[in-house]
């Protein structure tokens, strides 16, 4: 049985994860048709038809009477309807955006503000588990409380309300976005992205994660992908979108197996996530934007691989990518900014000197190996004892203080 919150495998009739503590839920013993319902009872097979006096599920096609709150069939909570009002009024749904696992997102008019915004709705399910739900809920509200923290960044969507329950409904307000996601550009224009294009859009990326990689705790986007990077079309700017499962790390966290195949990095999959993950992915992401191909297997991470798909890629930007993409996290660069710093330069920094004696040093170190000093760019202060702790570390390997 899988744990919701950790998604852990534990044995069957388990009451409690072994991993989290966190009760299992026992999957539905109720019996499941192959098919929905049949067109008398309701079903419709063009779930994109109005139907007189019927609301359609937009997960299963079902339709229900226009009193439903959830559908006969699947269960899920329906879909706001064009023209439906949330915030006491102030707010009209004009269309349904898309759909993910645990949320849907609306375009919809603030009429106060007279322009449009965004409604993100918890995805709901009739006879969800009262844990399972608050557990849900729980990552929900953490994505509105992230994006709260981050609204002087332009480069992130700002929240305008925080999460509303109105009956059995949850939901928030964010800023609307005007543009085309990056894996919508490609799809329209059927080439990779310019190369310098590709990489202005990965440094202003690097300049966002440096803000929520160096806040206390560190914040994790974990699902970044040409589908979340969204172009505005007043300025050509880029942002980063959907902190669905971002999170704040503090020292010790175990974190949910979540990703999208192709742009996760291999340690997030096992719960282990760290900043080095959404380098990870920043890398995956703009090996797609000059290729148009998702990462598939180790091949594509040969020297060369890249190059041969897209001759404009020069080999240090290939390296710079290549370097990002290894498996072993602490072969990757520590930070954010020792990416966006290779990419202005165009070049793998390979060796640092040191500050204090001028030697210079494998990027990897910690230390200077002439004089011991630290390497800055690899280290930062304990807060307690002030010894040099390595920028992966989460506790101090001097007095065990949390690195935070």
């Amino acid at each position: 049985m899988v744990c919701i919150q950790c998604e852990t495998e534990n044995p069957p009739n388990q009451p409690f994860c072994d991993n989290c503590g966190f009760e299992l839920v026992a999957p539905s013993t109720q019996p499941v048709t192959s098919s929905p319902p049949n067109p008398q009872n309701g079903y419709s097979p063009y779930p994109d038809r109005e139907q007189a006096g019927r609301l359609i599920c937009n997960s299963c096609g079902y339709s229900s009477p226009t009193n439903a709150v959830y559908c006969g069939y699947c269960q899920i909570l329906l879909p706001l309807s064009p023209g439906a009002k949330l915030g006491n009024g102030r707010w009209t749904i004009d269309s349904l955006l898309r759909q993910g696992g645990m949320g849907r997102v609306y375009i919809a008019q603030d009429n106060q503000a007279g322009s449009k915004i965004v409604i993100k709705e918890l995805l709901d399910e009739q006879g969800r588990p009262e844990n399972e739900r608050k557990v849900y809920l729980e990552h929900f509200t953490n994505e509105a409380k992230v994006l709260g923290s981050l609204t002087q960044i332009r480069s992130v969507p700002r929240l305008l309300a925080d999460v509303v329950q109105e009956g059995k409904r949850y939901y928030f307000a964010m800023e609307f976005i005007d543009g085309l996601d990056l894996d919508e550009v490609i799809t329209r224009q059927k080439r990779a992205l310019d190369v310098n294009t590709a990489v202005d859009y990965a440094i202003k990326l690097c300049e966002v994660l440096e803000i929520l990689h160096n806040r206390t705790p560190p914040i994790l986007h974990r699902d970044i992908k040409p589908e979340n990077l969204r172009l505005r079309t007043a300025d050509s700017s880029i942002a980063l979108i959907d902190f669905g499962i971002a999170r704040n790390v503090r020292d010790g966290t175990k974190l949910t197996k979540v990703g999208t195949s192709g742009f996760v990095a291999p340690e997030q999959l096992k719960g282990n996530a760290e900043p080095r993950s959404d380098l990870y992915s920043l890398a995956a992401t703009l090996y797609f934007l000059l290729t148009t191909q998702i990462l598939d297997d180790a091949s594509d991470r040969h020297p060369g691989a890249l190059r041969k798909i897209n001759f404009q890629v020069s080999e240090d930007l290939e390296e710079i990518i290549l370097t990002n993409l290894n498996e072993n996290s602490a072969e990757r660069f520590e930070s954010a900014t020792e990416f966006k710093n290779d990419l202005q330069a165009g070049k793998l920094t390979k060796l640092v000197r040191c500050s204090k004696c001028g030697t210079l040093n494998d990027r990897r170190l910690i230390y200077c190996t002439n004089d011991a000093a630290p390497l800055s760019n690899r280290s930062r202060q304990c807060s307690f004892c002030n010894a040099f702790v390595p920028l992966r570390a989460r506790f101090c390997p001097q007095c065990g203080h949390a690195n935070n």
